[in-house]
């Protein structure tokens, strides 16, 4: 490789402070270790022979099964590095450490002096040496929407260590970007260059030497009009972060170009009615959308704007499954879609543009837009834009942890794959490894309601899939005044209390007090009220509601608060992705699918029939530190 920039600045990695202390506790839903298995995948999918580049691809359906170093991809890389100190918090895992501070290096290196990321072109003459999909590119090329990313790593890293670097390279790519935006009136967009007959043939793209002239479309239209999905995903995925950096330090550069890319956007395509409609069919690209206006309407004070974002936000889980999660990759409905990207032209006949009705088309899940759906109900109601507690429930029990790879899982996909002959049999490439265990913990990017797909969305999926856990985490507990709220029944050690959750066995919840006299757990919808009934160490206690929360006060560190409720089980039917399906759930939990699936099937849970919650001895982890997301 050739780096841009040679000089690799000194970086270190903190240790991530907290408390770690053993405990005997329900073996149920515990998203410090989701996030454990996580960092294996974003660690294990880095080559240090290859300066620490990551691998994107994790193919199961060959033999010997392997995973790909196809080419550097700064976008992708740089949501793994984002995702890393979150889960760090979470969990406390010190697994494979020393790479993140190397990970992190690698992309320095590829820094130049506007604070831009540039990818190295080829530099060998051996054909066998090149991966499919490198671009023919003679020069470094930078990406727009991965300098959005890079952003949000850095927002990151530098709430915890403070380190200086970051806020300069952070301001350096916010005038980068201004540099290349094209300015019209009160609104900026970013265009998309002339195909390359490459993987990048609908991306910005553009070299050290490009400014907006450059870029600018010379017939004097805007490049990117016609390609609804990349019009959103490129301008949307900066000013989400530009919102972040706005937040956390004031810097005034960052909410005016990201108000300037949200107009441009809003005004120039249309990937929503206002009635909340999407016309986007890409379902990642939509939420992504979203989460950028979220951040732009809350930090601006801009109601009428929140409101258009919940009601988007509704639609996407009418076009989806509400039950379970299942959020298709391309939208259903009356979107229309485009074969090979799919996106909305304004003003011309669809039909003559190869267009046609999603209807039709076998659609499975991409992990990316179920994180995306649970992040948004999870801002939504911190906002007080709404209460989708419930859904963010449903969700992250169902779908989206169902969709990450476990070990066993891995063993049963490889098993059956083999026994059926559904494979190829393929030489492993010089730019592939073997080690096909090194992906376990990542997200498929193709998952279907009851089977979890042939592919590992690596690239994408685990990234932003990752990221989410730290969402919902962080979201558990929270605390207005004196009291402490528990949102979601989960397993979560705290500096204020402990959470021990027995669903689905039971319908129990236990609070170890620390630091709080006064505590609200929110019940679930599902279950009887009237028979909600509150313990503190061992003792009937009288408690009031307060809409759906159960509040305690009064409490002392040391106190045991449990509260218990009757779990609801039933047996429904639902049409989920075109097809019928028998699901049984206890409480949220999908405890068993019919028909299974049958290569890798999900919700393999006969054990949540039980009506005790099995304990295990576990080391808890709490974090002295936090981070703005």
């Amino acid at each position: 490789m050739r780096y841009p920039d040679e000089n690799l600045p000194a970086i270190s990695v903190p240790n991530y402070a907290g408390e770690r202390y053993e405990a005997d506790v329900p073996d149920t839903l515990d998203l410090a270790e989701k996030a454990e298995l996580s960092i294996h995948a974003i660690t294990q999918m880095l080559d240090p022979d290859r300066d620490y580049q990551m691998a994107t691809t994790a193919e199961f359906d060959r033999r010997p099964p392997a995973i790909g170093f196809a080419s550097r991809a700064p976008v992708c890389e740089a949501k793994h590095l984002e995702s890393l100190p979150l889960l760090r918090i979470m969990s406390g895992s010190a697994f494979n450490l020393e790479s993140d501070k190397h990970f992190m290096e690698s992309l320095l290196r590829l820094t130049a002096e506007d604070g831009a990321v540039y990818t190295p072109p080829y530099v060998t003459d051996k054909p066998e040496d090149r991966s499919p999909g490198r671009p023919p590119f003679e020069e470094p090329y930078g990406l727009v929407e991965a300098e959005g990313r890079l952003i949000l790593t850095l927002c990151m890293w530098y709430q915890r260590d403070g380190n200086p670097l970051w806020r300069t390279l952070v301001e350096k790519k916010i005038s980068r970007l201004t540099e290349l935006g094209v300015a019209e009136q009160d609104f900026v967009y970013f265009t998309i260059r002339e195909p390359l007959d490459t993987e990048l043939d609908v991306r910005m793209w553009f070299t050290a030497r490009d400014t907006a002239e450059t870029l600018k479309d010379p017939a004097g239209g805007r490049g990117w009009f016609t390609d609804l999905i990349r019009a959103h995903e490129i301008n949307f995925q900066c000013s989400r972060s530009l919102c972040i950096y706005y937040r956390l330090t004031g810097y005034e550069p960052a909410l005016e170009l990201a108000g300037k890319i949200i107009r441009g956007v809003l005004k120039i395509t249309r990937g929503f009615e206002k009635d909340g409609r999407w016309l986007l069919s890409h379902f990642h690209t939509a939420t992504a959308s979203l989460l950028a206006m979220f951040e732009y309407a809350t930090l601006t004070d801009d109601m009428e704007l929140l409101a258009f974002v919940v009601r988007c936000y509704e639609y996407g889980k009418a076009v989806g499954d509400s039950l379970v999660g299942f959020f298709a990759e391309h939208a259903r409905g009356s979107v229309p879609y485009r074969e090979g990207w799919g996106g909305y032209w304004p003003g011309e006949e669809l039909a003559e543009h190869g267009y046609k009705s999603l209807d039709a088309r076998d659609n499975t899940c991409e992990l990316c837009e179920v994180a995306d759906m649970v992040g948004l109900a999870l801002k939504l109601t911190l906002a007080g834009a709404g209460d989708f507690w419930e859904d963010a429930d449903r969700w992250l029990r169902n779908q989206y942890v169902e969709g990450q790879m476990t070990h066993s899982q891995l063993r049963v996909f490889l098993d059956n794959l083999y026994e059926r002959e559904l494979f190829q049999e393929r030489p492993v490439e010089p730019w592939e490894s073997d080690e096909i265990e090194r992906a376990i913990g990542g997200f498929s990017i193709s998952s279907l309601p009851n089977d979890w797909g042939l592919k590992m969305g690596h690239a994408c999926c685990t990234g932003n899939a990752s990221r989410t856990y730290f969402w919902i985490w962080d979201s558990i507990l929270t605390k207005e005044g004196d009291l402490a709220k528990v949102n979601l029944l989960l397993n979560r050690a705290s500096s204020w209390l402990d959470v021990d959750s027995y669903l689905p066995y039971e319908g129990k919840v236990v609070l170890k007090i620390k630091e709080t006299a006064a505590v609200a757990t929110r019940i679930p919808s599902w279950t009887d009220r009237g028979k909600v009934s509150c313990k503190v160490n061992g003792s009937r206690r009288d408690f009031a509601w307060s809409n759906d929360y159960v509040e305690v006060s009064g409490l002392t560190a040391g106190d045991v608060v449990t509260i218990e409720f009757p779990m609801r089980e039933e047996t429904l039917f639902s049409v989920i992705g075109d097809k019928p399906f028998k699901l049984t759930l206890r409480g949220n939990t999908v405890v068993e699918i019919d028909p299974q699936g049958e290569l890798c099937p999900l919700y393999q849970r006969d054990h949540f029939k039980r009506d005790k919650a099995p304990i295990k001895k576990v080391s808890r982890f709490v974090s002295k530190e936090t981070v703005l997301w």
